[in-house]
């Protein structure tokens, strides 16, 4: 019995048979298969870069991809000059997509993964092709991880989610292609963030607030580190973790770090890959690498407030206090209106007036530096909690402060009592012996005049 429904116009199956269609249907919808080849990794390198650490970055990355099969390309020539060097990934990006604008796309490649050129695999055993079909079987055309270097509430670079531009995810099509063309243009448009501190980051984050072109439902967000680094980058870098990404560290420490990373890469006698990094990674080593980076760049440039505020705190976890509060300071003298430096400094206050006597001065001058750096931030939640604690400590170590010199003060009055009552009673007790003393000579002296008189009667 088939059955049909009253007043419909087709017919209602039973349960299994729906199933299978609605399987069949799923299926028939489902993308194909992406095969490795149809993966490439996108890597700009100019001969700038090429010279310093770039070389060993792109070796890294080239033997992953051609571990798994995907395409590797690279790019050298400098695409960007009016603008700041990040913005080269968008123009690139723009560039790499615009056949499809232009209907002239012979490409087999459906997915393309642009790395910085300062991040590289660490993990060759994880599973790209895997990432790549899930994302490619979705709706989306972006994929972006979660950045967590920048706090939301900083009104710098974050709308409504804070996103990493170091690795991307695009699927090649229409609309990826405008996107990228219209990312470029809109820098043109807000020229506050063609340099800086904020750049083309701040820009698509702008774009995403206003969900340009749609783009909020286009855009898949990663973990932090399924693609990507939690900065300090190299503390608590997993095995499984697929990429380390030494985002605006400087370049000695860059260039320290890859040669190191690639002299983890073992080979065997026909050239396979033997060795993961990942397995071979030495915390310690790495820790050591980076301070010595960060010691050498301040050595060449001592006139980098973000090399000098990276260097004090890996100075301060080493119980150099003194040395990076001199750093801190030289940090703040640099970039006045750079919070971080203000920040790490009232930090470092903060842990001086905890371990040391000088408490209430420690903590009101920490108060002072928070007040400071919530200035330069107002929307901060960072500097605000800060700033209400350190004012909470001060306030407490001077009403401290306040009653113990009010105990003493009443102790001092107490002992002033007692050492007059003490004086008191000593000056009477001289008063009253002198007496004893002056009767007990009269009586002396009558004795002998009396003895005197008998002998003269005699």
């Amino acid at each position: 019995n088939m059955g049909w429904g009253a007043g419909s116009c087709r017919p209602r199956l039973p349960p299994l048979p729906r199933l299978v269609a609605l399987a069949m249907l799923l299926m028939s919808c489902q993308a194909a298969p992406i095969e490795p080849d149809q993966i490439m990794i996108l890597f700009h390198a100019p001969d700038n870069i090429m010279r310093s650490f770039g070389e060993d970055s792109m070796t890294i990355n080239s033997l992953y991809a051609q571990r798994h099969g995907f395409a590797f390309k690279v790019i050298k020539d400098v695409v960007v000059e009016d603008r700041d060097v990040t913005w080269s990934k968008v123009k690139i990006l723009a560039r790499e997509l615009s056949p499809i604008l232009e209907g002239d796309d012979k490409s087999r490649v459906k997915v393309l993964l642009w790395l910085d050129s300062d991040a590289v695999f660490t993990n060759f055993d994880f599973d790209l092709l895997s990432l790549c079909q899930k994302f490619f079987d979705s709706s989306f055309h972006l994929a972006l991880c979660k950045d967590l270097s920048m706090p939301r509430d900083s009104g710098i670079t974050c709308g409504p989610v804070c996103f990493s531009t170091g690795s991307i995810l695009l699927r090649r099509d229409g609309w990826t292609a405008r996107f990228t063309q219209s990312w470029w243009d809109s820098g043109g448009e807000m020229q506050q963030f063609l340099f800086g501190r904020d750049h083309e980051e701040s820009v698509f984050a702008k774009l995403y607030e206003k969900d340009a072109m749609g783009v909020r439902n286009k855009t898949m967000a990663l973990r932090p580190t399924e693609l990507n680094s939690v900065a300090p980058f190299h503390e608590g870098h997993e095995p499984a973790q697929p990429i380390m990404h030494l985002a605006s560290e400087p370049r000695e420490v860059r260039e320290s770090v890859f040669s190191y990373l690639r002299s983890l890469i073992a080979s065997s006698s026909n050239g396979t890959l033997i060795l993961n990094i990942s397995h071979a990674l030495d915390q310690n080593r790495l820790d050591v690498l980076v301070k010595q980076g960060y010691e050498k760049a301040w050595a060449n440039s001592p006139t980098d407030p973000h090399v000098a505020t990276v260097l004090a705190a890996k100075e301060r976890q080493g119980g150099m206090k003194e040395k990076a509060r001199e750093l801190l300071l030289q940090a703040m003298k640099l970039a006045p209106g750079d919070p971080d430096a203000a920040i790490n400094y009232g930090s470092l206050l903060g842990s001086q007036a905890e371990e040391g006597s000088n408490k209430e001065q420690d903590w009101c001058e920490a108060a002072k530096v928070f007040l400071h750096a919530s200035q330069l931030v107002p929307s901060s939640r960072q500097a605000g909690m800060l700033l209400r604690n350190s004012n909470q400590r001060c306030a407490e170590e001077r009403q401290n402060r306040l009653s113990r010199t009010q105990r003493f003060n009443v102790g001092l009055k107490a002992l002033m009592l007692l050492i007059l009552i003490a004086s008191i009673a000593v000056m009477f007790y001289w008063k009253g012996n002198a007496h004893i003393q002056t009767d007990f000579k009269d009586k002396r002296n009558q004795g002998l005049n009396m003895n005197n008189k008998g002998k003269k009667g005699r």
